[in-house]
């Protein structure tokens, strides 16, 4: 906020697996304040996580995509893209792309769209066939509550951000992650023809803040989608009357999994569960 204080609430649930034992937050305010600034000398910062029980499913695991970064935009020489191949993903039955974009950068008076704080653009991101393109227009600034009224042009409509208000995450739900596959985020082409002789005031580079992580949640209880060794799953312990992991349905033969990643003890992709032997998630064999 300009000049005045604020308060905000952030659901986390989905961070849960980064968020447990003891751990340190930092906190970065990019403010023009400081020593001897007439808008004072900084922020303080009150920060508390509230732990409740809630009936949504309990993430497995998350993984870093994308540091934090600032990427050009509308630079011919210079590709507005980010791509991560995906690899050593554990088993599972889900994911979301948990994502923070913000636009910075304009041109005041220009012809070329003000970007790319104050140009509406269209953000994709892409996992093999999964293509989710989205907006990250902010068009309700002139709503932002604070403490008392801010300074400036704070009722700007902005890509991603305003003025007082908190980056609420781009959330996308995907299904599960086969390791190897590509990540990418890209966003709708534009040139930047104005001169590049920027002032640090009405003319400034345009760019992107980018920040993104892979939220992985476990499977539903009986799914059986994967092979193991080129096998089906078996959907039941029942299909192996014999206890050996192997086991027969619809006439076809299917590999019994084991529930519980626990039962393989030594992760050698083998278990041993309902007093029968089963194969693992944590096999090298298994494919999802």
């Amino acid at each position: 906020p300009y000049g005045v204080g604020t308060k905000h609430q952030l659901d986390v649930s989905d961070l849960l697996p980064i968020l447990e034992g003891k751990k340190t937050i930092e906190v970065f305010i990019d403010t023009w304040v400081g020593p001897k600034s007439e808008q004072g000398k900084g922020w303080l910062v009150d920060l508390k996580l509230s732990y409740e029980r809630t009936g949504r499913r309990r993430p497995l695991t998350v993984v870093s995509i994308f540091s934090p970064e600032s990427v050009p935009y509308g630079e011919s020489n210079q590709k507005t893209e980010k791509k991560l191949k995906i690899d050593s993903l554990p088993d599972h039955g889900s994911a979301k792309i948990w994502s923070y974009i913000t636009g910075h950068g304009q041109n005041v008076g220009a012809q070329d769209d003000n970007c790319a704080e104050f140009c509406d653009r269209e953000h994709t991101f892409k996992v093999v066939e999964t293509i989710n393109t989205r907006s990250i227009w902010r068009d309700n600034c002139c709503q932002t509550q604070t403490e008392h009224e801010q300074k400036g042009y704070w009722t700007l409509s902005r890509a991603g951000w305003c003025p007082g208000d908190i980056v609420s995450p781009l959330e996308i739900d995907i299904p599960a992650v086969a390791n190897g596959s590509t990540l990418s985020w890209t966003v709708e082409k534009w040139l930047n023809k104005s001169s590049k002789k920027y002032d640090k005031n009405n003319h400034t580079k345009p760019y992107y803040e980018i920040s993104a992580l892979l939220i992985l949640f476990p499977r539903a209880e009986g799914d059986t989608s994967g092979t193991y060794g080129g096998y089906p799953l078996c959907s039941s312990h029942t299909s192996d009357p014999d206890g050996d992991a192997w086991g027969s349905e619809k006439g076809v033969s299917c590999r019994v999994i084991c529930e519980s990643e626990e039962s393989d003890h030594a992760g050698d992709g083998y278990g041993f569960e309902f007093g029968k032997s089963c194969f693992s998630r944590k096999g090298n064999l298994f494919e999802f």
